[in-house]
C-alpha cells in the first residue's frame, strides 16, 4: 500500500535549533591555541573571525592535526603557524529562516560538518552542527517504527 505524501513544511528553521553561543577562534591565533579551545570546550570545528570579528573561515580537529602532534591528549610538536594557514574557506553559511533541511542537504553536498548561521549584516549570530539537526529530528513526531 502506498502511502500519501504529505507536504509538512519546514520541519524546523535554522534560528530554533542553531547554539546561540558560539565558540570561535581568531585568524591569527596560534594553531595550539585553537586546539585547547576546542578540546576544552568538547566541539569539532569553529567559526574563524577575523580581526574585525568577521567570518572568514572554519577550522576544525582535522584541520589543526594537519600541524600539530598530538599525544595521549597532549600537543608534542607544532608548526608554527596560525588558524588562517589551516582553516577551510570560504565558508557555506546560512541565515536564521533556512529550512534545516536545506541546511543538511548543503552539509552533505559540501561535506562539511556544521553550517555558521549570519544575520543580514553578515554577523555572525549561531552555529548549526550535524548534532543539532539530528536532536531537532528525533524530537519531531510522528516517527514510524516498523518490525
Amino acid at each position: 500500500m502506498l502511502r500519501a505524501e504529505h507536504d509538512r513544511g519546514p520541519l524546523y528553521h535554522a534560528y530554533q535549533i542553531m547554539q546561540r553561543q558560539v565558540v570561535s577562534v581568531a585568524s591569527d591565533d596560534a594553531v595550539e591555541r585553537a586546539w585547547r579551545i576546542l578540546l576544552a570546550r568538547r566541539i569539532h570545528q569553529a567559526p574563524v573571525l577575523d580581526p574585525g570579528y568577521r567570518l572568514v573561515g572554519i577550522v576544525s580537529e582535522r584541520d589543526l592535526l594537519t600541524v600539530l602532534n598530538v599525544d595521549e591528549g597532549r600537543v608534542r610538536d607544532v608548526l608554527t603557524k596560525r588558524v588562517s594557514d589551516v582553516m577551510s574557506t570560504p565558508v557555506v553559511t546560512a541565515d536564521p529562516v533556512t529550512d534545516i533541511r536545506r541546511i543538511a542537504q548543503v552539509m552533505l553536498e559540501h561535506q562539511v560538518a556544521g553550517v555558521p548561521i549570519v544575520n543580514e549584516t553578515e554577523a555572525l549570530v549561531g552555529f548549526v552542527s550535524r548534532s543539532d539537526i539530528l536532536r531537532a529530528i528525533i524530537a519531531d513526531p510522528p516517527l514510524s517504527l516498523w518490525r
